[in-house]
């Protein structure tokens, strides 16, 4: 586990390190690490599929919503579930689309608990251990917001000035910023993903872009 946290931590995500300490651990009490990394990955393929049904379902028919969430777990990347870092990412993803829909359903029935709050909160939390993840957040606030402003009342307008839809605007950039300055990126991933504003930077990846995207997909 030391070897594993310095490595993680070098790249800005020791609690990656704790998520596969855990899953050792199963698997170590179940006999078989294969067998605990399938369940684990099937488990969190399901959840996938149930979030995104009924997210889906607040906005369409059902057939149509059971169409989508099918659609959402076909996604190739999800056949490579047994690999124990795969599901840190599928982690994050059902994480994602339960918190997403905790905060839409309060703002399609313009109702909110606060305990469901909380547990929203902690959920997108541990979704934004995975960067890639940020660019859906963005949609979710925009859907949110549509949804606040959906009777285009004075009350609507209201509840976007509460102290949860401010906490919901802050909380991606807040973590980033805090998680930036206590576990920074060090080492051999010092430059890891980094945003490097120079023109010959942009070249580059709109390069690979283009070609490992479009033209070699």
């Amino acid at each position: 586990f030391p070897h594993l946290y310095e490595w993680m931590n070098e790249a800005g995500f020791p609690e990656s390190a704790y998520f596969h300490w855990i899953i050792g651990q199963v698997g170590s009490i179940s006999g078989n690490l294969i067998f605990t990394q399938r369940l684990i990955g099937f488990i969190t393929i399901f959840s996938i599929f149930v979030a995104c049904y009924h997210i889906s379902k607040l906005f369409i028919s059902q057939i149509a919503s059971l169409t989508l969430a099918l659609l959402c777990i076909s996604f190739p990347s999800f056949k490579d579930y047994m690999q124990s870092d795969m599901l840190r990412y599928l982690f994050a993803i059902a994480c994602y689309l339960f918190a997403s829909f905790i905060f839409l359903t309060q703002a399609f029935h313009h109702k909110s608990s606060f305990l469901n709050s909380i547990i929203g909160f902690v959920l997108f939390i541990i979704s934004f251990t995975i960067s890639s993840l940020l660019p859906f957040y963005l949609g979710f606030l925009l859907l949110y917001i549509l949804l606040l402003l959906w009777e285009n009342s004075e009350t609507s307008i209201l509840k976007l000035l509460s102290l949860k839809n401010i906490l919901l605007l802050v909380l991606p950039i807040g973590y980033w910023i805090i998680k930036g300055y206590l576990f920074p990126r060090h080492g051999a991933y010092a430059d890891y993903n980094q945003f490097i504003l120079t023109t010959e930077s942009l070249w580059i990846n709109t390069k690979f872009f283009i070609t490992g995207s479009i033209l070699f997909p």
